[in-house]
């Protein structure tokens, strides 16, 4: 399981406005794929409140070299972590519309990442407020 919280965005005006919302959920699956190394089709995201908590199952390929390890590895580490919250920062923040449901400064806090126990998937979670 990863989790994240996506402060600064209200997930009540969000949910309302179905087109940002959608970008929204795009961005994040983008970022979050290109962190891991698999395709953005491979990422499924399930807000919440929470500001906007994200919850996002990782499957990895059936072949090649992206592995549940890897994810998990990748999702525990310090620096790879640090480069994740600055992309979800900097594509949600350029998202157009996103100042509608903004409550200021977006932000990124509360990242973990635990394995599962599905040896086919990795749970991601993000929340923002």
């Amino acid at each position: 399981v990863f989790t994240m919280t996506v402060q600064s965005v209200s997930y009540a005006d969000l949910v309302k406005e179905q087109s940002l919302l959608a970008s929204f959920v795009a961005a994040l699956k983008d970022v979050i794929a290109k962190a891991v190394g698999v395709a953005a089709s491979a990422v499924e995201v399930v807000l919440s409140p929470g500001s906007v908590s994200v919850e996002s199952m990782i499957t990895p390929p059936e072949s090649g070299s992206v592995t549940l390890e890897s994810i998990t590895d990748t999702l525990q580490n310090a620096s790879a972590t640090d480069a994740l919250r600055s992309s979800v920062v900097s594509e949600i923040s350029a998202l157009p519309n996103i100042s509608s449901v903004s409550t200021g400064t977006i932000a990124v806090s509360e990242i973990s990442a635990v394995r599962v126990a599905d040896p086919s998937r990795v749970t991601v979670s993000t929340s923002g407020g």
